[in-house]
């Protein structure tokens, strides 16, 4: 629900330019790189054991990804204004565009490995910003849901490891 809150242009206007700022250069890179690393590979790297630490890399993925959709309308501007264009233009869309979805992506299974993390500051931004009633009791919904998942899915695990079955390494421990 919280994805289909719009950013408030102040907390857009508050993020770095660049991507590198936020994730460091070799990270951005490698995001954006047309060979990519997989998702699990970023998720073994970066050995987050809390959800908060969860929480703060969300949030950077996050920044980077608004960056870099901030970037894309940039380069869409100056195609339709007949600026620059070109095989440059075009790789550098792409670019924005592998980087951002990967971003997106690997913060979604953050999210879902870790669903005890806190709100990133994006989050609380959109909801504080919203205005649609009914937006913000969906949202209020889904944080519950999210809540009585996340303890299913933890007394899955307990009867799983009761019962000496394996628990698939992607899904949050106990």
């Amino acid at each position: 629900v919280i994805a289909a809150m719009q950013v408030p242009p102040a907390y857009l206007a508050s993020l770095p330019a660049n991507v590198k700022d936020v994730l460091g250069r070799a990270m951005a890179s490698s995001l954006k790189a047309r060979a990519g690393q997989a998702t699990s590979s970023y998720m073994k790297a970066w050995k987050i054991k809390d959800g908060m630490t969860a929480a703060a890399m969300i949030a950077k993925l996050q920044h980077a990804a608004l960056i870099w959709e901030a970037k894309q309308r940039e380069a869409d501007a100056k195609a339709d204004a007949g600026g620059s264009s070109g095989l440059s233009l075009r790789d550098a869309k792409a670019e924005h565009e592998r980087g951002r979805t990967r971003c997106e992506e690997l913060a979604r299974k953050l999210r879902q490995r870790w669903p005890e993390a806190p709100q990133t500051p994006v989050e609380v931004a959109k909801i504080k910003s919203n205005l649609d009633v009914g937006m913000a009791a969906m949202e209020a919904l889904s944080r519950v849901l999210q809540g009585r998942a996340a303890v299913l899915i933890t007394l899955l695990g307990d009867a799983c490891r009761a019962g000496k079955i394996d628990w698939p390494d992607d899904m949050p421990a106990a």
